[in-house]
């Protein structure tokens, strides 16, 4: 009988670019939704509208955050997942302090 031996490879390197551009999208759609709310009234939207457009929004810029911090370590998108994590950022500071100057009203 023959002994197969396995084959060996060298340490495998995961390319980020894919999630330096979801990082980017995710903030995006994250930035055009809260966009949309704060251009409208809040008060003329329906309910189950403004749940649907507020979730996104706030879970949007956290998946932004994730995929570009994943994103850091790689050299192909890297300024695209630096660009989404910063507007994501921004974006969460920004929803975070309207709902706390929103509640104080």
């Amino acid at each position: 009988m023959e002994n197969i031996q396995p084959e060996f490879r060298r340490g495998h390197t995961v390319d980020r670019n894919g999630c330096a551009v979801a990082s980017f999208i995710s903030s995006l759609v994250g930035l055009f939704l809260f966009v949309i709310l704060l251009v409208n009234d809040v008060d003329d939207i329906p309910d189950s509208i403004f749940i649907v457009l507020f979730l996104p929004m706030i879970i949007l810029p956290i998946l932004g955050v994730i995929f570009g911090s994943l994103s850091f370590n790689s050299m192909r998108g890297k300024g695209m997942g630096i660009a989404g994590f910063v507007i994501s950022v921004i974006l969460l500071l920004l929803i975070f302090l309207l709902l706390i100057a929103g509640s104080m009203v």
